[in-house]
């Protein structure tokens, strides 16, 4: 019986979650599912529900995580002369343009500030693009920044919000989890609240403020913040009483406590360019400081020192502007642009007052307004969420339309044109989109300055796929898999925050525990795992080691001169040493790993070689390596070393270009290895102890002309005899999967001096790959390559060739060819892995040494080898059916 699901309305909290919180409905072929079967309810029956099942479950989630996620696609319109719309600057045409750098990051917010883009990544990661004058970016650089670019100072501190100007030299704030809150960009009038006005160009903890921050905002030239008492601080230039101290233009360069709302809980904040508003729990909204052109509410244009409460926005009170009909409604949103304010009501209601300037109020009438009134433009649909720029707005509605009206200078409404717009009005580019599949939600919609990058969407494509090629979960309904999913996560949750309470590592094999880190979600892991390592950091260093210009081993040279240091020394977040060249030049560690990885792997150091299946050329992972046993009692302290430089990339989140077996991330672990891992490494060894374990006569293996060498087990040698065969075996197979454990300790050692963190004990082999190795669809460049440098044979060209153009241009046309380039660069990155594999055997590909032959003779059979790196492509009717085959495929090879 097979399932289909289907998806109804979204609940609106799917994003950044583990699993969709959809509504499902289960539609099977031909008859209805009944939700209280045995079946439907086995999610919470281990007797239905096995160990390797969970185990399946969690590798799905880990291997494929965008069946799982919410795939978020990041837009945005507006001047990007500074490089503030980051790839996307050379192609904008006044339209918005999808930013795949961001999407990538699956962003909880994506903020347009002062010539700047900011985005916190689902991780809780920070990125910033675009001017860097002042340090608004935040890396530690002036220097304008054109590509998306984490913040390295950060990097192992989880930000759960984030808040930047709209105008003004710049700034930002972010919350960490702790509640904590971190500050850079421009410090006039002491906004970035370190008690004195100085810029900082890399995130600032602000001492003050080290926990239980829950809000932030930024005005142009001063800061507020919430706590979860519902407490509201302020900081930065106080003139025009936008601060709500009362004491007018006193500035303030640290937090400040405003006492107006003393035994009240404040809920938001929005800060504008000279005034302020809150929320408070009772849904009463409040203002102060500079009152011209009525952005305060009150009816009037003075000037409030202390919060006062905008009477207008009272219950009784929201009125439309044509016909004075009353509204009773709760707010549910307020936002501050530079000279006006909005806010949204419960109902789908927007309100604006203050400035009419570049018609930022969407009135369609001239003239300022000092009261809050509804725009009639958009009464026919229901707002679900608003956002004020510095002098345009937007708002989304519940059918996931997307309205923009104000300045629109720079085309960062999204229109196509540079005209004003006066009322709220379509944005086209989103009419036709398919909303069953798609779902557009603003996360957190900001907008930026006048002439800034400021316009985004998030589509969010809520997805699950119901994997037919996993077998094991075919019997069960989706709904009984999500489930599973839910108490997987709730477990691994309750096991990693009592983690630090617990020995794991001495105490997990004796109690059991052993196999507990296979039933936990990677993707908590990694959330725990960086909060822990950030309580662990080390401050950067000055450290610096003397390297030569021209240096054959720099691992070693590295070796002799750091691993005396005490690894605490080590353990700083971005830079844990730096190089200088012969005496003179200095350079970021991290400038010779690349070199060093390469040299390590051609064998400098003697610590690292081919796997057999590689020096063989048989069987996969054929470009990957594997310890050294060659005098390993001589190199432990060599070993170490290179745990440590795997702990560093850990720390520094700069994984290293280090091609490892899996089996060798598997042992560091604390795993033990299989005959599996040992086919993976050396399949002909694995053969010939199946083939002395086989039913073939001691005359046929004699036959084969085999060499086996003797085993020793303590001072008795065993050779292989007809009598020995099985003792033979047995001993050469154990002994073979104890090769690496001792260099694999060695080098587990060094990691835990750098990462000196309880959650290391729970780390997989799979986790610690994912942190150290550079990820396989981390060069794009290399799938670009793909078309490009294999040879394709038999495929017929559409005639002949133009002026200038090559035969081999004309091949790659052809729909069967164009459908599986498509098809092989939206792989998932584990896919592509595994499309290595099935074509070379190897981890990486190899596209030179790639033949693809047309057969047209056969249509829609599988996709097949002729022999390695030489594949067979049928004559496909449809796209659907190449992607299913080429899944069937390289997935086959995973089974293998």
């Amino acid at each position: 019986m097979d399932l289909v699901p289907r998806f109804r309305d979204c609940c609106g909290n799917c994003p950044g979650s583990e699993v969709s919180k959809c509504t499902i409905e289960l539609i099977t072929a031909g008859q209805n599912v009944d939700e209280d079967s045995d079946l439907d309810m086995s999610w919470a029956d281990n007797s239905f529900w096995t160990k390797q099942m969970d185990r399946e479950l969690v590798a799905w989630t880990s291997e494929h995580p965008s069946d799982w996620s919410c795939p978020i696609d990041v837009y945005m319109a507006g001047c990007s002369q500074s490089g503030q719309l980051a790839e996307a600057t050379a192609a904008y045409k006044n339209i918005p343009v999808g930013i795949e750098s961001m999407a990538l990051l699956q962003p909880k917010q994506v903020l347009c500030g002062s010539m700047c883009t900011i985005v916190l990544a689902d991780d809780g990661s920070v990125h910033s693009c675009g001017k860097g004058e002042y340090g608004r970016l935040g890396t530690g650089s002036s220097d304008n920044q054109y590509t998306l670019m984490q913040l390295p100072s950060i990097q192992n501190v989880v930000m759960k919000q984030i808040a930047v100007s709209k105008g003004s030299y710049g700034h930002a704030l972010a919350i960490d989890e702790a509640g904590g809150i971190w500050s850079w960009g421009d410090g006039d009038y002491g906004k970035l609240g370190h008690g004195n006005t100085t810029q900082s160009n890399k995130p600032k903890l602000i001492e003050s403020m080290r926990r239980n921050v829950t809000f932030v905002s930024c005005g142009f030239k001063h800061s507020a913040c919430i706590t979860s008492d519902g407490e509201l601080y302020t900081w930065g230039m106080g003139d025009y009483g936008r601060l709500g101290h009362g004491d007018s233009n006193d500035s303030h360069n640290a937090p400040k406590l405003v006492d107006r709302f003393a035994g009240q809980n404040v809920i938001q904040v929005s800060c504008g360019s000279s005034h302020t508003m809150a929320l408070t729990d009772d849904n009463t909204t409040w203002s102060w400081g500079d009152g011209d052109y009525g952005k305060l509410g009150h009816g009037d244009t003075n000037m409030k020192s202390t919060p006062t409460k905008i009477e207008m926005l009272s219950c009784n009170q929201i009125k439309k502007i044509d016909t004075g009909e009353e509204s009773c409604n709760q707010i549910k949103k307020i936002d501050t642009g530079e000279e006006f304010s909005l806010c949204l009501t419960e109902n789908g209601r927007v309100l604006t007052w203050g400035r009419f300037n570049s018609n930022v109020l969407g009135h369609g009438e001239d003239g300022h307004l000092h009261v809050p009134l509804i725009i009639n433009a958009l009464e026919e649909v229901h707002i679900i969420d608003v956002s004020a720029g510095a002098s345009h707005c937007l708002a989304l509605s519940d059918d996931y339309n997307v309205y923009a009206w104000g300045n629109n200078e720079e085309g960062q409404l999204g229109f196509g044109h540079k005209n004003a717009v006066t009322v709220p009005q379509l944005v086209e580019y989103f009419k036709n989109r398919n909303i069953a599949k798609f779902q557009l939600v603003l996360l957190t919609l900001r907008c930026g300055q006048l002439k800034q990058a400021s316009v985004k969407w998030f589509l969010c494509h809520y997805q699950v796929q119901y994997q037919k090629n996993i077998e094991i979960f075919k019997k069960f309904p989706l709904k009984a898999i999500t489930h599973r999913l839910a108490v997987l996560q709730r477990f691994s949750d309750m096991i990693l925050s009592n983690l630090q309470f617990c020995d794991f590592e001495e105490l997990g094999e004796s109690l059991g525990l052993d196999e507990i880190p296979e039933f936990l979600l990677s993707k908590s892991k990694r959330n725990v795992f960086r909060k822990q390592l950030s309580k662990t950091t080390f401050f950067d260093g000055d450290t610096t080691i003397q390297l030569d210009g021209c240096i054959d081993d720099i691992f070693t040279a590295t070796f002799l001169q750091l691993s005396t240091l005490d690894p605490k020394e080590l353990r700083g977040s971005f830079r844990p040493y730096k190089i200088r060249y012969d005496g003179d030049i200095v350079e970021e560690y991290d400038s010779i790993q690349e070199e060093c990885m390469d040299q390590l792997q051609a064998g400098s150091a003697g610590l690292l070689c081919r796997t057999q299946n590689g020096v063989n050329k048989k069987g996969l992972n054929q470009d990957v390596y594997i310890f050294s046993e060659d005098n390993i009692d001589s190199k432990s302290a060599k070993f170490r070393f290179l745990g440590r430089l795997l702990g560093i990339s850990i720390r520094t989140k700069l994984p290293l270009k280090l091609h490892l077996a899996y089996a060798a991330f598997k042992l560091i672990a604390g795993g033990s290895l299989d005959i599996n891992d040992l086919r993976d490494l050396d399949i002909c060894f694995v053969e010939k102890i199946e083939m002395i374990n086989s039913t073939l006569s001691w005359e046929e293996i004699c036959e084969k002309n085999l060499e086996f060498l003797p085993v020793t087990d303590g001072s008795i040698v065993i050779e292989l005899k007809s009598e020995t065969r099985k003792e033979y075996a047995d001993l050469a197979l154990a002994q073979r999967l104890k090769a690496w454990d001792r260099q694999a300790a060695w080098v587990r050692d060094g990691i835990k001096d750098i990462v000196p963190v309880p959650l290391f004990a729970v780390l997989t082999g799979k986790d610690l790959e994912e942190y150290i190795s550079m990820p396989l669809s981390a060069d794009s460049s290399i799938w670009e390559d793909l078309s490009k440098s294999c040879t394709v044979v038999d495929f017929p060209g559409p005639g002949t060739p133009e002026d200038g153009q090559k035969d081999s241009d004309i091949l790659h046309v052809h729909p069967v060819l164009q459908w599986f380039w498509d098809a092989v660069e939206k792989l998932t990155p584990y896919e592509k892995k595994l499309f290595c594999q099935f074509v070379a055997g190897t981890t990486r590909p190899l596209w030179d040494q790639l033949t693809i032959t047309f057969c047209p003779e056969t249509t829609n059979t599988p996709i097949t080898l002729r022999a390695p790196c030489s594949l067979l492509m049928p004559n496909f009717e449809t796209k659907y059916q190449l992607i299913e085959r080429l899944h069937c495929a390289i997935h086959a090879t995973d089974s293998e």
